[in-house]
């Protein structure tokens, strides 16, 4: 199973940290690496579901100049690393091999809880086409009153939703065959990561079905069709197993250091 979140480990015990775009997840991975954490994944956690295994899902990490100044204005170093790419606003990155860690358990599961204007937050999506019968039902959903269609360079149609609707965009887009390429949510206010960081310890059951959300199953995955009748709330169960040697916190994000300080006093050793 894939899910949106991070994903790292300390001694060779994973720690998975699940948070929608625009929360810091990025910042807060390259952190705890420059922490002496190894990197798996900033954006995809992937959980075998035969033997709980969390499996590195490297990929090029894409650093929002947000996150740079972040760095800057502490005086940090990202963690050693080749740069592939350069824009404007973000730097393309690949972190050095002996950053990287290896399959191992998990035994951290943080879920990071959204500030309360989530609902208010808007999405850019990139889908690879826009049937008219897609777009009718898009615009069924109110698209056409927050940002109308639009092509980036001339290829992928892209337009802007509230985050609440975002569920409803895949439904229809499943329902016509059509691919969700990226969902990019606009980043959460500083303000939010003034405050001191919160963490409490929640049970596997509440922590599966928190995390749930955040999985890119969906009910016309072949693994939920073919294993859990077409509905998701099957995999509540093996993820409650997976879950069953592992600690859950529920973690409201504040001034990065403390943050940062925090998971690594939790973190096994």
């Amino acid at each position: 199973m894939l899910f949106h979140a991070a994903a790292l480990s300390y001694h060779g015990k994973g720690v998975i940290i699940a948070a929608d775009s625009g929360c810091g997840k990025t910042t807060l991975t390259l952190a705890l690496v420059r922490q002496g954490f190894k990197f798996l994944s900033d954006d995809v956690a992937a959980l075998d579901l035969n033997n709980g295994k969390l499996t590195p899902y490297p990929r090029c990490l894409l650093v929002r100049l947000g996150t740079l100044k972040v760095f800057q204005q502490r005086g940090w170093d990202l963690p050693s690393h080749q740069t592939a790419l350069k824009t404007k606003d973000r730097t393309a990155i690949h972190l050095s091999s002996a950053l990287l860690g290896d399959d191992c358990q998990p035994h951290r599961l943080i879920i990071i809880q959204q500030p309360f204007d989530t609902d208010e937050r808007i999405c850019q999506i990139t889908l690879d086409s826009l049937p008219a019968r897609l777009w009718a039902d898009l615009q069924a959903i109110g698209l056409q009153d927050i940002q109308s269609f639009e092509k980036n360079d001339g290829f992928s149609p892209v337009f802007k939703a509230k985050e609440a609707d975002v569920i409803k965009i895949y439904e229809a887009c499943e329902q016509q065959g059509v691919l969700v390429l990226n969902v990019e949510e606009t980043a959460v206010a500083p303000s939010y990561y003034e405050n001191t960081p919160q963490l409490q310890e929640i049970s596997k059951l509440m922590a599966a079905i928190t995390l749930l959300p955040y999985s890119f199953c969906t009910y016309r995955s072949r693994l939920v069709q073919e294993d859990y009748q077409g509905s998701a709330a099957g995999l509540i169960e093996p993820l409650v197993k997976i879950l069953e040697h592992v600690k859950c916190y529920q973690l409201t994000p504040g001034r990065l250091e403390q943050t940062v300080e925090m998971i690594y006093r939790l973190s096994p050793r």
